[in-house]
């Protein structure tokens, strides 16, 4: 036991000596008191009077919790407000300490709503600011770029440059000029492509167009047709209505996003140059185009009657529309509006006659004292005429109808008869 004191008591002795150093001056921190806001820093100095030498640790009671300290003395406050206490201690002497005084007072925060957004060339966009940690809450408003960004408003509704780029909002306290928040914009291009951009349409016919905007989310369009309803319509799918005329027509999509955007296509109603006919169906009497002796402008019909019978002779009568389409004889060389293809008409009496009146064009076919003819291939033929002028389109509709017709068949006596027509089309 005596040997364990022996050995206790200089150490302690030895311990104190070292904590008490007679030698050690007090210490002085300045300033004694700081107030500084949460997040900030700022700067203490410590004195140690009459010492031979002399090092400074300093501390912060509570722990880093209540801000933290460097070596040099650089406080950095926390985040939370409130009232923490600075410590130097002469590392000599521990006993020799000073403290000061920190307040620690709110932040002044500024967050700008949206942070980021997108807006097309010359848009815009409207940005708020939420200020806290201060009793004036209003901000200014600047872009970072300066004028190349664009401009922004006191209120804070931007409008962006006509160069895209992304530029960089920034709103600064007034309270606190140091403060301040910032947000992105990303400004685009808008380009509108329309698909077909040339179109030939037949009057009355329907083309749909469809649209590719480039540069922004918003990719919808509006549509019209310049000059209006007579130029035909166009509905919000981009469904193009021609007219009932012909000409050069322009369909406009314009972006919804950026209304300085848009593309336009070209629809072509051409001038009525030649004439088209579709065939019937069925297997019965029918009007056919004969092709061999048709024209661009010339139409020869082929009266076919139903196979498997046979007979002697037909007659016509046929109604077409005068204004866009005239009677004419198959052949230059024809004295009669229709030509024989079947009948023998070697011996008389016989019919062969046609004649035309306005819009109806009579004709006969009759033959006596000859073999019925089988109803194979053309038995006679009707020939008509375009009506060409700048007024009508291709694509238009020429009623062709049937007033009355009759058969003399192998056995029986004249009766009449159905004939199914097609439909004639300027092309």
């Amino acid at each position: 036991m005596k040997t364990l004191t022996k050995l206790i008591v200089p150490l302690l002795i030895g311990t104190l000596a070292a904590c008490t150093d007679p030698d050690a001056g007090p210490v002085t921190v300045a300033p004694k008191t700081a107030t500084v806001k949460a997040g900030d820093k700022t700067t203490f100095t410590a004195t140690v009077k009459d010492a031979k030498e002399s090092k400074i640790l300093w501390s912060v009671e509570g722990g880093d919790s209540h801000g933290t300290i460097s070596s040099a003395g650089v406080y950095t406050a926390p985040t939370e407000a409130g009232t923490y206490t600075v410590v130097a201690t002469n590392a000599v002497d521990s006993s020799k300490k000073d403290t000061a005084t920190v307040t620690v007072e709110p932040a002044v925060v500024v967050r700008i709503a949206p942070l980021g957004t997108q807006v097309v060339t010359g848009g815009t966009a409207t940005f708020t600011a939420k200020v806290t940690g201060a009793e004036d809450t209003s901000v200014t408003w600047s872009i970072q770029e300066g004028e190349a960004g664009g401009s922004i408003t006191a209120e804070g509704v931007y409008t962006a440059p006509a160069t895209a780029g992304t530029y960089t909002i920034v709103a600064t306290s007034v309270a606190d000029p140091t403060r301040k928040g910032t947000a992105e914009v990303t400004v685009t291009s808008v380009s509108v492509k329309l698909s077909p951009e040339t179109k030939t349409s037949d009057q009355g016919a329907t083309t749909a167009f469809i649209s590719e905007v480039t540069g922004t989310r918003v990719t919808a369009v509006t549509w019209s047709v310049e000059g209006g309803d007579s130029n035909g319509t166009i509905t919000s799918a981009g469904v193009y209505t021609a007219p009932n005329h012909p000409g050069s027509y322009t369909v406009w999509a314009t972006s919804v996003a950026d209304p300085s955007k848009k593309a336009s296509a070209t629809i072509t109603v051409p001038v009525a140059s030649g004439i088209g006919y579709q065939d019937p169906v069925g297997i019965g009497w029918r009007l056919v185009k004969n092709a061999a002796a048709s024209t661009d402008s010339r139409l020869v019909l082929d009266l076919v009657g139903p196979e498997g019978q046979s007979g002697r002779g037909v007659d016509l009568t046929l109604s077409v529309d005068s204004a866009r389409a005239s009677w004419t004889k198959v052949s230059d060389a024809d004295t009669e509006y229709v030509a024989n293809r079947a009948f023998d008409l070697g011996s008389a009496p016989q019919l062969f006659k046609g004649g035309v009146k306005a819009d109806t064009l009579s004709v006969g076919v009759y033959q006596k004292d000859a073999p019925a003819k089988e109803y194979t291939g053309a038995l006679i033929s009707v020939a008509l005429d375009l009506k060409g002028s700048d007024s009508l389109p291709a694509g238009t509709r020429v009623p062709l109808s049937v007033v009355k017709a009759h058969a003399l068949p192998d056995s029986g006596t004249l009766a009449s008869i159905n004939v199914a027509v097609g439909a004639i089309t300027t092309r």
